[in-house]
């Protein structure tokens, strides 16, 4: 009977443990995405897939992981100890249970000695594999340091000379770095203080002891932090605005760009294998970065009920191994999961390899590959631009860089094709231009012979007696003489409703034109977002309130210019748009970005002549003085926002009742 009993008891324990542990992870248990060529994430194959876990009953609140030589490490706050696992979840050794108070960070040095950052012990012990207790390092008594500096070690990691480079709570100057010997070296890689208005306007105001006394404007301490064989740091701060993650060079200056992705909650960081690196969120989101700080992926997520693999209840950690298997630490759920590269993620692993030691051409093979599985993979295409680029394959590297949007590498194969398109083709160029001139010259003569007048004469000539063509030609008079012009739209009948139809037409086909054919180099991409249809919506609605709006203020400011009067002023206004944009066009296709401000300086050009127009217009049309015209300015641009909102507002509104009809009618429908 005893030993029915002790069965009995085994079974159920076995059902407990069993039901306790995560399912293996489906298709749907979490979704992978990566980076396309335009910045967006997309869904994409699956990248790492959770295979494996690993529990012990001698851990109960895992706060960190390091593995060395497939051999897993961990520090446990609860037990107060270290852990040590082989990769199959075998426990090895535990040890600092009678030293520890509250473990939370630990790292290994080049000696496989191991470091633990205990915060309420204010101290950071250094044991020996074995678990003896070599060392323990407490507060530095460096006047550098600061008397009134805490020392709380939450995270630690150590270069190969032994310093190490310690996470403090409330350690807002920085990293603290110590030499092998405890000795303090300095802050690290600080954070910015947070700026805004108001700040701004305080340190505008006040003195510094009066700041001081008001309030402390101080930057947010770093949250976690490792370091790759190079000696290259990486940090999160999950409680910063900007520059959540940063890689920092031996000087602490940060190397990533204000562009890098920044995940929110992120609670941990690994680095790599391949000059890569992992951050770990507490949404259970792990993104895997490049060198550079372009994310090859972003996968998992946060256990819901569950219980797969995949998915966590609480993470804390993350670690590499050797293989580039990724080990996930759930405090919560007591376990550690394993995720194990894909093929795809193989094929990826292995051109990065090769494209950062600059062997572009031999990563070809592993891109292409790369781009068979996921065409819009744009890593893959960069990778792959850069290997045609180093084998003067310029035109097959021109199409990778723009399929990958990598405006800069574009442009520098762009200017590779230009300029030996000039060489071979200079001199024909040349002769061209030569005989173009004489021709032009040859016309002129022989026309002013037979008709005693040039081409150009002529053609002014028979442009003045259409009506419309003279209406029309008063968009150049507008650079002349815009006082003059405007008065004589408006008095004296120079122009129609329309001619200014017409010039808004074309305003109308140059914006489309601008959007499709500016060179990629300088070109926006709104066409990548939206369609030639919503283009010509967002044209005719922006002029058709903006006008609507400026003559609504002006009759209620006393105002003398009629609808008729600003609907033609606003369109002579934008004469310099009219007359200088189609150059502008044509020449964006054949600048590089060494020569950007011959396409940037135009336009800026244009925009402010035509905004110098439009006061001039407002002036003109509605007789207002200086400070009437700023009024009718800030009171068209108000109304205009105004407008904006309410509509989107009942826009909003109507999809709300849309659905609801919708639905109801579905209801009904099915319960008859």
């Amino acid at each position: 009977m005893r030993r029915v009993s002790k069965l009995i008891s085994s079974l159920l324990l076995l059902f407990v443990i069993l039901v306790s542990l995560p399912l293996p992870v489906d298709a749907a248990a979490y979704k992978t995405y990566s980076q396309a060529p335009s910045g967006d994430l997309v869904e994409t194959q699956t990248a790492y897939e959770a295979y494996d876990i690993l529990y012990s009953n001698q851990m109960t609140s895992p706060e960190d992981i390091v593995i060395k030589e497939s051999t897993i490490y961990i520090v446990d706050s609860q037990q107060r100890q270290v852990l040590i696992m082989d990769i199959n979840g075998e426990v090895l050794n535990s040890f600092g249970e009678d030293v520890l108070s509250g473990p939370t960070g630990i790292a290994l040095d080049s000696e496989n000695n191991i470091y633990v950052a205990d915060g309420s012990a204010a101290r950071v012990f250094k044991f020996a594999e074995d678990g003896e207790l070599l060392a323990e390092f407490a507060k530095p008594e460096e006047p550098l340091f600061g008397t009134s500096s805490p020392f709380t070690p939450r995270k630690i990691t150590v270069d190969i000379r032994g310093n190490m480079y310690i996470v403090g709570e409330g350690a807002t100057a920085g990293i603290i770095q110590l030499n092998p010997d405890g000795e303090f070296l300095g802050y690290f890689g600080a954070n910015e203080a947070p700026t805004n208005f108001l700040q701004v306007i305080r340190d505008n105001l006040l003195s510094e002891i009066q700041q001081a006394r008001v309030f402390r404007n101080v930057p947010p301490a770093s949250s976690n932090i490792d370091i790759d064989n190079k000696g290259i740091v990486y940090t999160v701060t999950s409680t910063a605005q900007s520059e959540i993650i940063k890689k920092l060079n031996v000087a602490g200056a940060n190397m990533l760009g204000r562009d890098v992705y920044q995940p929110t909650g992120a609670v941990d960081v690994a680095a790599g294998l391949y000059n890569n690196f992992y951050v770990l969120t507490d949404q259970g989101q792990i993104v895997e970065y490049s060198n550079h700080g372009g994310i090859l992926f972003r996968f998992g997520q946060r256990d819901s009920g569950s219980q797969r693999l995949g998915v966590y209840n609480n993470p804390s950690a993350i670690g590499v191994d050797e293989f580039g298997t990724l080990y996930v630490v759930d405090s919560e759920a007591q376990l550690i999961h394993k995720l194990r590269t894909t093929e795809f993620a193989d094929e990826i692993h292995s051109g990065l390899i090769l494209y950062e030691d600059g062997r572009y051409m031999d990563s070809e093979e592993y891109w292409q590959n790369v781009i068979n599985m996921n065409p819009s993979f744009g890593m893959a295409r960069f990778a792959l631009g850069e290997s045609y680029f180093q084998r003067q394959e310029y035109g097959r590297a021109l199409s990778s860089f723009r399929t990958a949007e990598a405006v800069p590498a574009y442009s520098n194969a762009f200017w590779e094709i230009r300029n030996d398109w000039f060489q071979r083709n200079l001199g024909m160029v040349l002769f061209a231009i030569i005989l173009f001139f004489i021709a032009l010259k040859i016309v002129n003569v022989l026309t002013r012979r037979k008709y005693g007048k040039t081409p150009w004469r002529m053609l002014r000539e028979r442009s003045r007696r259409s009506k419309t063509a003279r209406e029309l030609g008063y968009v150049f008079r507008m650079f002349r003489h815009p006082f003059d012009t405007l008065y004589e739209i408006q008095n004296m009948n120079k122009s129609s409703v329309k001619s200014a139809s017409i010039l808004y037409g074309v305003l109308l086909i140059q914006f489309i034109l601008f959007n499709y054919f500016t060179g990629f180099i300088f070109n926006y991409r709104l066409v990548d977002t939206y369609n030639i249809v919503m283009l010509v919506m967002i044209f005719i609605l922006t002029f058709a309130l903006l006008i609507s709006m400026n003559y609504m203020i002006a009759t209620i400011t006393e105002g003398e210019g009629s609808f008729k009067d600003v609907y033609m002023g606003v369109a002579y206004s934008f004469a310099p748009v009219l007359v200088g944009i189609i150059p502008v066009i044509l020449l964006s296709n054949i600048l590089t970005l060494n020569e950007a401000f011959l396409f940037q300086f135009p336009i800026q050009v244009m925009l402010v002549y035509t905004a110098v127009h439009l006061v001039i217009m407002i002036k003109e049309m509605h007789d207002f003085e200086s400070w009437k015209i700023v009024q009718n300015i800030l009171l068209t641009l108000f109304a205009a926002l105004v407008t904006v909102i309410v509509l989107y507002i009942m826009y909003i509104l109507f999809i709300n009742l849309y659905d609801f009809i919708y639905s109801l009618i579905l209801e009904v429908s099915a319960r008859v």
